[in-house]
């Protein structure tokens, strides 16, 4: 609260201290000086406040420009593949998740199976 009565509460607008300051030129030079003082805090929180949210920001940015660099480096190899003219068996595709080209066959013979299985009781695979 300032000395003169007024109030000046954390969190208020820009505008609304300078309307409190414009009362600078109705107080004494102390209340002057307690007025800026405070006015300056105030800034100064605001600014602290706004570079933490700013450091945040840029790390989920940076966080995120990594993981889509992976991301891009993934499609490109996908892309590469796909639009070989080169057949590629099935023990190739196997060995880049860790699975031998049995394992590989057998999961899609299942998963060809249910999505087969799906298709019968729907009319279409959904």
């Amino acid at each position: 609260m300032f000395r003169n009565g007024t109030n000046l509460c954390p969190g208020t607008a820009p505008g609304l201290l300078r309307s409190h300051l414009s009362r600078i030129f109705f107080t004494s030079s102390s209340d002057k000086a307690w007025i800026i003082d405070r006015a300056m805090k105030f800034l100064a929180d605001d600014n602290r406040t706004l570079k933490q949210q700013l450091a945040i920001k840029e790390a989920t940015i940076t966080e995120q420009q990594e993981g889509l660099q992976a991301v891009q480096l993934k499609l490109t190899h996908y892309n590469d593949v796909i639009q070989s003219d080169d057949p590629i068996t099935a023990m190739v595709i196997a060995k880049e998740p860790g699975m031998s080209a049995v394992t590989l066959n057998k999961i899609l013979a299942e998963l060809t199976g249910s999505l087969k299985h799906q298709e019968n009781r729907t009319g279409s695979i959904s």
